[in-house]
């Protein structure tokens, strides 16, 4: 309801709101883990472990900050 839950990675609005104060910066960031040759899961703390395709996530998490 408040958008923290999801059946896909994302990053809430309410982070995007609050919490990300340079959108650009974290998504290059995101987009530097996502180029890292040894990675081959996200672990996060609330949910599943993200093995399928985790530099594709890391990718879309970048370009959903805009």
């Amino acid at each position: 309801m408040m958008g923290f839950a999801g059946d896909e990675p994302h990053i809430p609005w309410p982070v995007k709101l609050t919490m990300v104060g340079d959108k650009a910066a974290l998504a290059a960031q995101l987009r530097r883990w996502a180029e890292q040759p040894a990675l081959k899961r996200i672990l996060v703390s609330h949910g599943s472990v993200i093995t399928e395709d985790p530099r594709g996530t890391l990718r879309k998490l970048a370009t959903s900050l805009g």
